[in-house]
């Protein structure tokens, strides 16, 4: 018989899980195909050193021990790896789990166990000790435990040539020795939630009852009298019911039916202290008993507060708001507007329940509001106004938000009312979206200026005219368009209007066709206009009948490049030259003219003191002159250069290296 070991799988020896409970002592043959939990499992997973031990009722010499290991083929498990045997003749205590003065007679290793499961022999020939109770012990594991242990005893003969061990049937007798088994009382739900008595509805729960059930497995258990009035409950009746003052009323228990009944008192001042919305809870103990052992349970009751709401019936519709812009509600305006009545109390707010458009900002001026919360910004009252703003490009009558009344004791009305906002539209300004840079080079062709540009409008699908205009303009410049879609164009002092009535789509096509054009040879003004600034505008077609909207101005880049125009001379004439005739040198009739993009004439060199006024636009030599510049080209000047006969000229065009020769 096993009669105990350590702590097992799932519990305690002998109590639930994979236990001594499920151990059939005897022999049973051959050991077939396992089930998930077929076996005998000493402790969890992987965890050595648990045991068992067996009585084998008398004293037995032991020759032989076959075990078969445990195997659970759903996980897997291949049983115990190693083992010892140990055995004595006497244990520690009646229960008996542990041997004293024990002999380890057998040590081993088992085989992983698989479908269907072999035993394994351990042979005992040497033994000749006799031996009752035997303990084995998984040391190693794969998951320790074991199926079946068989145990031989000596051979009484020899037949056939096999060897022939006895098998002996002992009797066991088994005292079992009755425990008293506690009992158990459990409380149900209460039959009502107590409710303050509320005037407005002429309504409130008084009474409330919680059923009571006692159980015992080898009595039947009562209710405790001693515990009862040790803690303040009477009994008028001899015991058949209790009753007992609590905090908000009183309560009755019935020990007959089982019940207990709470009785709200409506003319407390804690009851009538109860606000709306508040719920407090009120716990009865109560006790039952065998006689020897007690249980005890918690009957919880639910009292709920009330007061008389607040009711709002109507909000009229608030006006004076305007398409895309904040409109201030204040609590005086939304009164005015409001239809409400508190048989107790005074409204002195509105929570705003939902936002049903646009956004809503709640506080005590438009600068300091937030937006609204449901949680912990939802109050529009003294001090405290709402700021709306309708969605965007919305107008008429618009529901805004809703909300409830809120009295003096905190209370709010129970139904939500729509707030509606009469919103004046507004004719919303077209928009324009431009931003490109393009590059243009003195004398190049016509070069549009943004193909990028983008029209849109959210309340109108036409135009009626546009404006390109050049903010920065220079002689020359030139905004070219060509006529498209009923659009026509007109340039004058760099402004191109363009006029007609078509859709935003074809007055974006016609902006993007727009070109530049520069027809001066010094589009830079001498490198000091190097861009071009170009600002769109478009004028919408007035649909709301509120007065047509021009866009905001927005700008383009042209960027100017400036080209040096070559500079010609004329050289080459023979002056003739009378000897003698000294120092009258060339008339300004037979100058020297240079010819470029300006006219220019050769004159004396500074140091004749001839130069009195004109631009240096460069310097000349002559052969007689040396390494040196003796004269200056400058710009619109009448002055003459006196030159020698066949005199040589060089000049440099602006310093820069530029070298040209000419003779006279």
């Amino acid at each position: 018989n096993v009669i105990g070991g350590n702590a097992t799988y799932g519990g305690t020896f002998n109590t639930g899980g994979f236990n001594a409970t499920l151990v059939l002592d005897k022999q049973t043959g051959t050991i077939g195909n396992e089930s998930s939990q077929t076996g005998y499992w000493l402790g969890p997973d992987a965890t050595g050193s648990n045991y068992f031990v067996i009585d084998l009722g008398v004293s037995v010499v032991i020759k032989k021990l076959e075990f078969f290991n445990t195997h659970n083929s759903f996980y897997n498990d291949r049983g115990t790896l190693t083992f010892h045997i140990d055995a004595s003749n006497s244990i520690v205590n009646s229960g008996g789990f542990n041997l004293t003065g024990e002999t380890t007679i057998l040590t081993g290793t088992l085989a992983a166990a698989s479908d269907p499961i072999i035993g394994e022999v351990f042979s005992l020939s040497s033994n000749s000790q006799s031996y009752r109770y035997l303990r084995f012990t998984a040391d190693a594991v794969r998951n320790n435990g074991l199926n079946e242990i068989r145990i031989f005893g000596p051979a009484e003969a020899v037949v056939g040539g096999s060897t022939v061990y006895s098998q002996n049937t002992v009797s066991l007798n088994h005292t079992i020795t009755a425990v008293n088994d506690a009992p158990t009382v459990s409380a149900s739900q209460p039959t009502f939630v107590l409710l303050d008595y509320q005037y407005t509805r002429n309504w409130g729960v008084s009474e409330s009852k919680i059923a009571l059930t006692k159980t015992d497995l080898d009595s039947s258990p009562v209710f405790d009298n001693a515990f009862l009035t040790s803690n303040g409950w009477v009994s008028a009746d001899n015991g058949i019911t209790f009753t007992k003052n609590v905090t908000y009323g009183s309560v009755k228990l019935d020990t007959t039916a089982s019940t207990l009944t709470y009785y709200l008192d409506q003319q407390s001042n804690l009851t009538n202290m109860l606000r709306q919305g508040q719920t407090v809870t009120e716990t009865i103990p109560v006790h039952v008993t065998d006689g020897q052992l007690t249980a005890l349970t918690n009957a919880v009751f639910t009292i709920d507060g009330q007061n008389d709401e607040p009711e709002l019936y109507l909000v009229n519709n608030l006006l004076g708001a305007t398409e895309d812009t904040e409109y201030e509600i204040t609590f005086a305006g939304l009164t005015s507007k409001s239809q409400f009545a508190d048989i107790d109390g005074s409204v002195t707010a509105f929570v705003v329940k939902n936002v049903t458009s646009g956004v809503l900002k709640i506080g005590a001026s438009a600068q300091s509001a937030n937006l609204w919360n449901a949680t912990n910004n939802a109050v529009i009252s003294t001090g405290l106004n709402g700021y709306w703003t309708p969605a965007l490009n919305s107008n008429g009558t618009l529901g805004a938000f809703t909300v409830v009344v809120k009295d003096d004791g905190g209370l709010e009305s129970l139904t939500p009312i729509q707030v509606n906002v009469q919103v004046a539209s507004v004719n919303d300004r077209p928009f324009v979206t431009a931003g490109g840079t393009v590059s243009y080079t003195e004398n190049a062709a016509a070069t549009v200026i943004d193909a990028g540009v983008i029209i849109s409008d959210a309340d109108d699908t036409n135009l009626t005219s546009a404006n390109v205009t050049i903010t920065n303009t220079v002689s020359g410049d030139v905004l070219g368009f060509t006529n498209q879609s009923g659009i026509t164009g007109s340039y004058t002092n760099g402004v191109l209007t363009l006029s007609g009535t078509a859709t935003l789509a074809q007055y974006q096509a016609a902006l993007r066709s727009v070109t530049y054009l520069s027809t001066s040879e010094n589009p830079t003004v001498n490198n000091t206009r190097n861009n071009r600034t170009i600002t769109w505008s478009v004028t919408d077609s007035n649909s709301d009948a509120v007065g047509a909207q021009t866009s905001l101005g927005v700008t383009s880049t042209i960027n100017i490049a400036a080209v040096n125009d070559a500079t010609a001379m004329v050289a080459g004439a023979n002056l003739g030259y009378t000897e003698g005739v000294g120092g009258s040198g060339l008339t300004s009739g037979n100058s020297l003219t240079l010819n470029g993009s300006n006219q220019f004439v050769l004159v004396g060199s500074s140091s004749d003191n001839v130069l009195t006024t004109g631009t240096i636009e460069g310097w000349i030599k002559t052969s007689n002159a040396g390494s040196s510049y003796s004269g200056i080209i400058v710009k619109q000047s009448a002055y003459s250069l006196f030159l020698y006969n066949n005199e040589l000229i060089t000049y440099d065009w602006s310093g820069v290296g530029n070298i040209s020769t000419g003779r006279f």
